[in-house]
């Protein structure tokens, strides 16, 4: 800039986190609320958490399908109370307006819990659903902590952290990647372990290491003083075949599990793509030989815990799937809950058109039309290739899969927000950190922050 135009002043740190970002924030919010004001109707969801520096905060997603973020309050060192929770959200639902929002999908922390309960009463026509992807961090966690998998998880996390964070056997593993022309992404290629409570980064440590298994037989064989400081009871793992068989075997048992947490990574998880990764987990557990009986245990206590109609009736209404894989308890309870939906009037009408849809007849007959739900979603299939064949129908499923699986954004989202708000303590308030993540996550909405999957 300053080679085209010499008297160019680049602005300061200060202009940059005040008057410019006032500014984004202003012309950002306004642009969502002019989206949702367009949007028949809205599903919101509410996350409660805290950043790095233990400042809490609550936000709010908004799907009109579109995913967006309605807005990030900062409550400082207030406690999120059931009471407190219960108010800010029922002020965030009126200002929305309440005959307008169709569902609210909240995180499972016992307190927002107590909160989603006063809301039932104030909100009677509003579908409350737990947050399935906090849902299954719990899960998953609790499986990690059982005891029998102990030993193989500090093993993974003490070398990936080892060699991640020593110079030395970092370039000697980075030299042997190269060596061998493995296939390297572009960061460094083990992972190490966030802390034992995200249950993602763990189970991506455990499989770089597993992945990289070639280069630690290399290491342990020709280049052993590279590893010197490393605990001598991790090494004799690491030398031992049944050690790397038992690893084996432990991301043979958990890659479904990382399959539905696979789900989250995307801004808008559906509730029928989370049913069904999840019954495919369940089948899982069900063929795999010798499951540990707390796995069975911990994945159906979870699993009460959230069940609802409205994930039958989504999946039922998912042109991606087999409404006859549905049982039947499952299909009078998804029956049930359009009920709900619609008048009593028109119900008859909605399942007269539901046994045309479940039974492939009319316009439903042709594959053609099936065919065509691989190339788009089910949105876009429901608006497009049914047209008004199906009126009553159509409106059900096109409200139904619009709810979505998570209250919140991404775990690398909140990564980078905490990263934001890091970086710039020195010179951002507590509201202007807020406001930059606002811009941020609305500008960032559909990408990822990495290229692809790290499982592989």
């Amino acid at each position: 800039m300053k080679r085209l135009y010499p008297l160019y002043q680049s602005p300061g740190t200060t202009v940059l986190t005040t008057a410019l970002l006032d500014n984004e924030f202003n012309a950002m919010q306004a642009q969502v609320r002019s989206d949702l004001a367009e949007a028949p109707f809205i599903c919101l969801g509410v996350e409660s958490w805290s950043l790095l520096r233990n400042r809490s905060i609550i936000s709010y997603s908004v799907h009109s399908p579109t995913p967006a973020v309605y807005a990030i309050e900062n409550t400082l060192e207030a406690a999120h109370a059931p009471i407190m929770l219960m108010e800010h959200i029922e002020a965030t639902i009126n200002n929305i307006g309440a005959d307008k929002i169709c569902a609210l999908v909240a995180d499972t922390s016992a307190n927002m819990k107590q909160a989603c309960e006063l809301l039932q009463g104030k909100f009677s026509h509003l579908t409350i659903l737990p947050s399935c992807s906090h849902a299954m961090d719990a899960l998953v966690l609790e499986v990690l902590a059982i005891p029998s998998f102990q030993s193989i998880i500090r093993v993974c996390t003490t070398v990936a952290t080892f060699i991640s964070t020593n110079h030395v056997p970092r370039a000697s593993f980075t030299r042997l990647a190269s060596d061998i022309h493995m296939d390297m992404p572009s960061s460094f290629g083990l992972v190490q372990a966030k802390n034992n409570t995200d249950p993602t980064s763990v189970l991506a440590c455990m499989w770089s290491v597993e992945k990289h298994h070639h280069i630690f037989d290399i290491l342990l064989t020709e280049d052993f003083s590279s590893l010197d400081g490393l605990e001598e009871s991790v090494k004799e793992k690491l030398m031992t075949m049944s050690w790397w068989t038992q690893l084996n075997q432990f991301k043979s048992l958990m890659a479904p599990f990382v399959d539905v947490l696979n789900v989250f990574e995307d801004d808008y998880p559906s509730l029928s793509t989370f049913y069904h990764s999840f019954t495919l987990l369940w089948t899982h557990l069900q063929t795999y030989p010798s499951v540990p009986l707390d796995v069975i245990r911990i994945v159906n206590k979870h699993w009460q815990a959230i069940r609802h109609p409205a994930m039958y009736t989504a999946y039922l209404l998912d042109p991606r799937f087999r409404a006859a894989s549905l049982g039947g308890d499952e299909t009078n309870e998804a029956f049930n809950f359009l009920k709900q939906l619609a008048s009593p009037a028109l119900f008859s009408s909605l399942i007269s058109e539901l046994t045309r849809y479940t039974g492939r007849v009319g316009v439903f007959s042709d594959d053609a039309v099936w065919a065509s739900a691989k190339e788009c979603s089910p949105l876009h299939w429901w608006k497009g290739f049914i047209g008004n064949s199906c009126p009553h129908l159509q409106a059900a499923a096109i409200r139904v899969l619009c709810f979505p699986a998570s209250a919140g954004i991404t775990h690398e989202k909140q990564t980078a927000l905490d990263k934001i708000h890091n970086q710039n303590r020195h010179v951002m308030s507590e509201e202007q950190a807020c406001k930059a993540a606002f811009v941020y996550l609305n500008s960032n909405v559909g990408s990822k922050a990495v290229a692809d999957t790290i499982f592989l």
